[in-house]
């Protein structure tokens, strides 16, 4: 059972009370409206000149969908809280419910996810040789970027409902901060971002000696993305991991899957300029592969750096115990 004991005490419940009030947006007439209460009450609990009823604190928790624990103590107080259990009480301390992105061994199987890519483009390219229709097809190959990267993206996590109390926390967590691929990622990210502006450069040469045709404008759309995710992918890049991250904070990974994509509808595109000139832009095609390759290779070790990471639970102050896949 809640009791004020103090002044002190009140003066938490009445600050916490009015701060999930601004946040609902209400005021303070609009709430003794809704909960039939005398209209100068509120004002009251401001002063200090009334207090509010047990009834009172378990009506606005249910407004303002918190627990109980949220109004009586302070965040400071919350931090000094113990979980109490004997035969007659359940734990008492305030309770939080966390959605969590599980990757599972995605990154471990970064081999896969390039197969898987390369396939799509495979396909689609197959698609686009039968019906002739290389310029409608160009676009394609540009949609397709960020359509591969959504299904890929929805299809390697899966999210898990956990209740937990208020102090205790779910991350993911590494024991070794070192980067090795550091280095050889710095240097293929730099080189990309050169690629960006030699497709850009082609394209250019592709269009005025052609200006209907649309592969150009499509090499064009790409290349400049790519120059953007190697200019971004390169800022982000690191010499150290951090140790302990949130399972939103995979974004640098994913950022390169995503650079990744982007080369290899670039090089499908470039492929089907050998239909124009063989002689002209097999060294482009020749180039293109290449890069792709090194592009392939990053992403894979980048990939297998993240599986350091593992998903842990930690309960109050005790010491991260790791969830199981």
């Amino acid at each position: 059972m809640l009791e004020h004991q103090d002044n002190t005490d009140s003066s938490v419940v009445v600050d916490n009370f009015f701060k999930y009030l601004k946040q609902k947006g209400i005021t303070q007439k609009e709430y003794a409206s809704i909960h039939s209460l005398d209209g100068s009450i509120l004002s009251k609990w401001k002063k200090g000149d009334s207090l509010m009823s047990l009834d009172q604190i378990i009506q606005a928790a249910k407004f303002f969908d918190i627990t109980v624990n949220d109004l009586v103590y302070s965040d400071k107080d919350k931090k000094k809280l113990m979980v109490l259990k004997d035969q007659n009480y359940q734990k008492i301390v305030a309770q939080q419910s966390l959605t969590v992105k599980h990757y599972g061994r995605f990154f471990q199987k970064p081999l896969y996810m390039v197969l898987l890519i390369l396939f799509a483009y495979l396909l689609f390219g197959m698609i686009a040789n039968f019906t002739k229709r290389y310029d409608l097809f160009a676009y394609g190959f540009v949609l397709m970027v960020p359509s591969v990267f959504y299904s890929l993206f929805k299809s390697v996590y899966t999210k898990k409902h956990y209740i937990i109390d208020y102090l205790d926390d779910i991350f993911y967590m590494r024991t070794s901060a070192l980067n090795e691929w550091y280095l050889p990622g710095l240097i293929i990210k730099i080189l990309s971002s050169f690629m960006g502006v030699y497709y850009l450069v082609e394209a250019t040469q592709l269009i005025e000696s052609n200006p209907s045709n649309h592969l150009g404008f499509s090499m064009i759309v790409l290349s400049l993305f790519l120059f953007y995710l190697a200019l971004s992918a390169l800022f982000d890049l690191r010499k150290k991991f951090k140790l302990k991250i949130k399972d939103t904070e995979f974004m640098g990974l994913f950022k390169m899957q995503l650079l990744f994509i982007t080369q290899v509808a670039l090089t499908s595109v470039v492929l089907f300029t050998l239909k124009i000139s063989l002689k002209d832009y097999l060294p482009l095609v020749i180039i293109s592969g290449l890069h792709l390759i090194l592009l392939g290779l990053d992403y894979c070790k980048t990939s297998l750096s993240y599986q350091a990471y593992r998903l842990y639970y930690q309960e109050n102050d005790q010491s991260p115990k790791p969830i199981g896949f």
